[in-house]
């Protein structure tokens, strides 16, 4: 391993899809002494003595070495799942606990190194993967997105690195559609699957390579993640429950394991897998709203981060199991002004899934009389709500959650309106912030949606009354200095936009608290091959001091011929950059020449000298 360490590894695999089992797979596991030993001891630490734990569980031990886990079978048959949920709340902190001891070999050795694991699962019944508890542990991560992995990444750990799998069977329109939502969605790069399906078999760039050739190079090469990467992504106050406990609760209803061939946990048990279903809609309902939202985890809101964190609103999808901390914590946030809202009833098990005789939460949802804004339950669960989202049940069920919403004064950072002056469904936007720059974007999804056939063949199935395009009003969040950051241009100050939105093809308007005056640049160097070129970049802003710029810094060689090796994005903080480069010993002599261009605004500058 040490002699590596001269190469500086971009980052160490720990794991490839990995889990507690398979994939997704559902298994009673693990069961070895040595796996009981610490479950023994983490019982210890969860109940104190064996008298609460035999009160939660209904058991009669009388010491923690007899304690066992149950079978699935056994907890239908018992009626009260406490100890088969236990267990599977521990073999999540296994698998995090084996993820940490992983990284601490890792940096024993190589100090700086950055830790990965790829193909990540959704947080499934049996499979350990708590992002919460993963998400915290690993430097960075190639992942999948199922399962509403991506909002949760960048919800539980926003400097995660993460570049998601791309490539597959896609290319055109979907492929860069899948792109840009994931940048959207906090990531920086992608993990390209695989690598020859780049490249046609003479070497050209196949239709995915000149896909991903476009959106990359727009993406990188135009300084619009540098740009945007740099600031903070904004929630509107709203926080999804993220509850593990409350899925395990959800597969023990009626989950069922042959032991002959494993299967996925959504496949082995119906109610977890609306369990999974209903809280991804929940995201997409909120998005269709225009609005967006963190998930917080369990922990968090034990700690009281609701409140911390400035959130006004919090969504329980499904949460059948809440823990007396969760429900404490939650009973404060709504004295406290905070709307709650429900699908279905809450928390009618606690923690360990033991069901109570009256829901945790009954006094918040009986009336208004537990704080300043009443909790709201819908009564419906939301599995179903991507297939009915374009009809009139979609649009009621947006309706009566954004009736809550506006009631309890929390409002989407910037408001879209499309046909009838509501936020156009499938149009997601987010903001960032940070420094004086704020960036407004709008992606619009694809009116057709990737599927595979019974009989193995894939195609696009067009999502009926999803438009391809829209004639759209945004509402910008401030008056100021707004820029096209795409088309780099100034747009003059505004409040309002008005555009067209076209399926996988982003909006990002950039505000800035002055308008770009011009660009100034000075070079000095490289008169003969080998030399060094030094320059110096300003933005103008008139009296103003300028913020944090990105330059795109393009050098041209004798002929006119870009040089890639020499040319870069760079920050401006203040506006102002500087740097150097070395010409190449067989550099060819002539012309050369030096642009700048200013990201936001398009604007200018180049110098020119001769190489002899």
């Amino acid at each position: 391993m040490p002699r590596v360490l001269k190469y500086n590894p971009l980052a160490y695999y720990l794991a490839d899809e990995s889990s507690i089992t398979c994939y997704e797979d559902a298994l009673d596991l693990c069961w070895s002494e040595a796996t009981l030993a610490e479950f023994r001891k983490w019982l210890g630490r969860q109940y104190g003595n064996v008298e609460k734990l035999n009160a939660e569980w209904g058991t009669r031990y009388r010491s923690w070495a007899k304690v066992m886990p149950v079978t699935w079978e056994e907890a239908q048959k018992r009626g009260n799942p406490a100890p088969w949920v236990d267990h599977r709340l521990f073999m999540n902190r296994t698998l995090a606990d084996g993820f940490r001891y992983a990284c601490s070999i890792a940096r024993r050795i190589d100090a700086e190194s950055v830790l990965t694991i790829s193909g990540t699962q959704a947080p499934g019944s049996h499979n350990g993967c708590d992002w919460w508890q993963l998400d915290r542990i690993i430097d960075y991560l190639q992942p999948y997105s199922g399962g509403g992995q991506d909002e949760m990444h960048r919800s539980f750990n926003p400097d995660l690195i993460l570049t998601g799998f791309t490539g597959y069977a896609l290319s055109g329109m979907p492929l860069e559609y899948e792109v840009w939502h994931r940048f959207f969605h906090g990531q920086r790069g992608a993990s390209i699957f695989w690598g020859y399906t780049i490249v046609d078999p003479d070497l050209t760039l196949s239709p995915q390579g000149k896909s991903l050739e476009k959106v990359f190079g727009e993406m990188r090469g135009e300084g619009i993640s540098r740009t945007v990467n740099a600031l903070r992504r904004e929630h509107d106050k709203i926080a999804i429950h993220f509850s593990m406990a409350s899925g395990h609760v959800w597969w023990i209803q009626d989950g069922k394991l042959t032991h002959k061939d494993l299967e996925y946990g959504k496949r082995t048990s119906k109610s977890f897998a609306r369990f999974m279903d209903n809280r991804t809609s929940w995201g997409q309902l909120l998005e269709d709203l225009g609005y967006q939202y963190n998930y917080v985890s369990y922990e968090q809101i034990e700690k009281g981060e609701l409140a911390k964190a400035g959130f006004r609103a919090l969504v329980l999808p499904a949460s059948i199991a809440l823990s007396e901390k969760e429900a404490r914590a939650i009973r404060v946030f709504v004295k406290g002004g905070g709307l709650v809202i429900a699908d279905v009833e809450p928390g009618t098990t606690d923690g360990h899934g033991k069901r109570l005789e009256e829901g945790a939460l009954a006094d918040v949802f009986a009336g208004p009389r537990c704080g300043r804004v009443r909790a709201v339950c819908l009564n419906r669960w939301l599995e179903d709500y991507s297939r009915v989202r374009v009809s009139r049940a979609g649009e009621a069920l947006r309706d009566k959650v954004r009736e809550a919403l506006e009631k309890a004064r929390v409002r989407p950072r910037a408001r879209v309106a499309g046909g009838g002056g509501r936020h156009p469904v499938g149009v997601e936007r987010v903001s960032w912030r940070g420094g004086g720059v704020e960036v407004v974007g709008l992606l619009k999804e694809m009116k057709a949606a990737f599927r595979e056939s019974a009989d193995g063949t894939s195609g696009f199935v067009v999502k009926k009354g999803m438009a391809g395009a829209e004639r759209a009003r945004v509402e910008l969040p401030a008056e100021g200095h707004w820029y096209d950051l795409r088309a780099h241009k100034y747009l003059g100050e505004k409040a309002e936009v008005r555009t067209t939105l076209r399926e996988a093809e982003p909006k990002l308007y950039a505000r800035l608290p002055y308008r770009v005056r011009g660009m100034s640049l000075s070079a000095s160097g490289g008169r003969a091959a080998g030399e060094v070129v030094r320059y110096e970049a300003k933005v103008k802003a008139g009296a103003v001091r300028p913020v944090r710029h990105v330059l795109k810094l393009e050098v041209f060689g004798p002929g006119g011929k870009k040089r890639p090796l020499y040319s870069r994005n760079v920050d401006a903080r203040g506006g102002a950059a500087k740097g150097e480069f070395r010409l190449a010993l067989n550099d060819a002599a002539g012309k050369w020449r030096l642009v700048v261009t200013d990201v936001f605004s398009g604007e200018k500058a180049e110098k020119s000298w001769t190489v002899r």
